[in-house]
């Protein structure tokens, strides 16, 4: 028995409080002419010709939506019928992707340098030295969330190794080479069947990049000269660089 979708058999759509905008759509379809046990049933109704898949857009002034999630539920009163809720949502929140959520605040750090990249020096009775200051500057935060499918014979810790503690590459969001910081991974199952995780990369800016800073320190004085130049200031080749354009979602 072939089946028989019937299209918006019901609408439930939920609008947001800003605009208008519909960042939620609930559309059930009737699927008729069902057999076989309900395992059967439910892969024969989420596969029925006319049934949205997952990842698709509604068209017209939907396009800003996609598939999510499909449920399946059966007539009471007819096994050979079943109701496929279909639930879109807007594209900035599809799973597929990744999801950036995140913030700012205003840290303590030391510097010897002010925000043009000079020398701080300061200069009693004819005697210049270099020096430190605390000032605030700001750091954010962000997460990235997304699914992964792992390779055969992958587990999610590949990926936990591959990442943490890389710093970007390129200019990433507004932050140029070296300033993100991948501070942890952490991740659960998904869709095991199909080796599909879920993923959360916690990612770390500073403006100042995060390989360590190094100067030299007179031990007469015990601060960095007044005249240091480049060689007695670099920095330490601590974190790997990786290409956050490439993240493994």
């Amino acid at each position: 028995m072939s089946e028989t979708v019937v299209p918006a058999w019901r609408w439930r759509v939920r609008v947001n409080s800003d605009g208008g905008v519909i960042d939620e759509a609930r559309v059930t379809y009737q699927v008729q002419g069902l057999s076989g046990d309900w395992v059967a049933r439910a892969h024969a109704a989420l596969t029925a010709t006319g049934i949205p898949q997952p990842g698709e857009d509604p068209g017209g002034q939907g396009a800003n939506l996609y598939v999510a999630r499909r449920e399946v539920s059966f007539a009471e009163e007819d096994a050979s019928v079943a109701y496929v809720e279909v639930i879109y949502r807007t594209k900035g929140q599809e799973e597929l992707s990744y999801t950036l959520h995140g913030g700012a605040r205003m840290d303590h750090i030391e510097t010897r340098v002010d925000r043009l990249g000079n020398e701080i020096t300061v200069t009693h009775d004819g005697d210049t030295q270099g020096a430190a200051v605390s000032v605030r500057i700001p750091a954010t935060s962000m997460q990235a969330t997304g699914i992964t499918q792992l390779a055969v014979g992958g587990t999610p810790l590949d990926i936990v190794f591959d990442w943490t503690g890389a710093i970007n590459n390129a200019e990433w969001y507004g932050g140029a080479a070296g300033t993100w910081l991948i501070t942890g991974v952490t991740f659960e199952p998904y869709d095991i069947a199909n080796r599909r995780w879920r993923f959360t990369f916690h990612i770390q800016h500073n403006i100042d990049g995060h390989q360590p800073h190094v100067w030299y320190i007179d031990p007469e004085t015990g601060h960095p000269p007044a005249n240091l130049d480049s060689t007695g200031f670099g920095l330490v080749d601590w974190y790997f660089e990786a290409n956050f354009g490439n993240l493994p979602f």
